[in-house]
């Protein structure tokens, strides 16, 4: 059985918590550390953080502009390693992609409590070697940020975990 929109609304607000939880007790240092070539802690949370802020721009364009074809192809002119260095992930501050975050998902949380009809509002994004263009709904998309900080939060604990931290 799926989730309510309330039930998700509730875990889309607790995920700055979990990501400060799996990074709780880091010194500044600890949070360049990696394991073998993949990205840094620090840069794990700049994509996170990122990610939450482009995925809640086209949101806000299905919010008005249903069953729009989202225009995310200029974000494909590049991997996301190439934008990790063009958008400086491994230089970043903490504190501020944080309190981003935070800012971030109580933002989007705030607006769908008060547009509760939008959350089978969709769009279409082409992505890179695919035939057709992939549908996504607004529920779809909170359904993925969460998954998405689950997914690096078990990242970061490997490379906690690799240097005893």
């Amino acid at each position: 059985m799926s989730k309510s929109h309330d039930q998700l609304l509730e875990e889309y607000c607790q995920l700055p918590e979990k990501l400060e939880a799996v990074i709780a007790g880091l010194e500044e240092s600890d949070l360049d550390l990696r394991k073998g070539d993949e990205w840094s802690i620090r840069q794990y949370i700049c994509h996170l953080v990122e990610g939450e802020q482009l995925w809640q721009i086209n949101m806000r364009m299905l919010l008005g502009l249903n069953g729009l074809k989202v225009p995310f192809d200029w974000y494909f002119k590049h991997s996301q390693d190439e934008w990790a260095e063009y958008w400086a992930y491994n230089k970043r501050n903490l504190q501020v992609l944080l309190d981003q975050y935070r800012a971030d998902t109580q933002y989007l949380a705030d607006l769908l409590k008060n547009l509760p009809d939008v959350w089978e509002n969709f769009g279409c994004i082409k992505f890179p070697d695919d035939e057709s263009d992939e549908r996504f709904t607004v529920r779809d998309v909170v359904e993925m940020n969460l998954r998405h900080l689950d997914g690096h939060a078990e990242d970061i604990r490997a490379i906690r975990a690799l240097h005893g931290c």
